[in-house]
């Protein structure tokens, strides 16, 4: 049951989806998805980026301010294996979807929540979005030339590896309901995602006090690592290691 919308949980339930699982979207009533809406648009109540990440699903339009949204509701959580909700924190609660009211009726159940910074904590309330959690982790601070502002990356990655993370998860937690005979609530952050992706350059400094700087499309630790014109076009190479730069001078240059 994927009661999650826009892209870090609906990736994630979308993966499932392509393993083979049943996926039932559960959307709002007034219009579903946010997603549905954005362009360009496909249909009157479709769009390329909704359908990238909800392809193999089925979706059911809901609306949980009723009585009769919330029975519908748990029904369909009553016969799930996972639960996945992306919503602010306590709003899954308040309409009597938390995970206390789920797992008594469910025990196998697996409840996942995503959520921009945890779902306890002193920014658990706050509102969180990709662009914003690439600044903050210091992911941003990496791209771009030397002496300019950071950059951050065009495509929605922090929201993207969530859904991955995220998916790992949710296996895991298959895996062990298969032993332990009970489901469990797992959770993901897409900030928590965010400081993964700053990489190896976070130990780096932990371990040398040297502040990472951006390098634009070349590398702080193998040479040669750039973007080069040519004739007929730009070329790029990474020579990760000595090996790579031999092959590179004996069998190209």
């Amino acid at each position: 049951a994927d009661f999650s919308h826009f892209i870090a949980g609906p990736l994630c339930s979308m993966i499932l989806a392509d393993l083979g699982a049943e996926v039932i979207k559960i959307e709002k009533a007034d219009g579903g998805d946010d997603f549905r809406s954005l362009r360009p648009k496909v249909g009157e109540d479709q769009s390329a980026p909704f359908l990238w990440t909800n392809r193999n699903k089925r979706s059911i339009a809901i609306d949980l301010k009723q009585e009769a949204g919330i029975a519908v509701a748990l029904d369909i959580v009553a016969k799930s294996d996972v639960r996945l909700e992306n919503f602010s924190t306590g709003v899954m609660g308040r309409f009597g979807l938390g995970y206390e009211a789920m797992a008594a009726a469910n025990p196998r159940l697996i409840y996942c929540s995503v959520s921009a910074y945890g779902r306890s904590g002193p920014l658990k309330d706050r509102l969180g979005f990709d662009p914003i959690t690439q600044a903050e982790s210091g992911f941003m601070s990496l791209n771009g030339e030397t002496g300019r502002p950071g950059l951050r990356a065009g495509p929605s990655i922090m929201d993207m590896s969530t859904a991955m993370m995220t998916c790992n998860a949710v296996l895991a937690a298959l895996f062990a309901r298969e032993h332990l005979g009970r489901g469990q609530y797992i959770e993901n952050a897409l900030f928590d995602t965010a400081v993964t992706m700053v990489g190896f350059h976070g130990l780096n400094y932990l371990v040398s006090g040297a502040e990472p700087t951006r390098f634009g499309n070349a590398s702080r630790d193998t040479v040669p690592t750039a973007a080069f014109e040519t004739a007929d076009g730009p070329v790029f190479v990474a020579c990760a290691n000595d090996r790579t730069w031999n092959r590179l001078a004996a069998r190209v240059l």
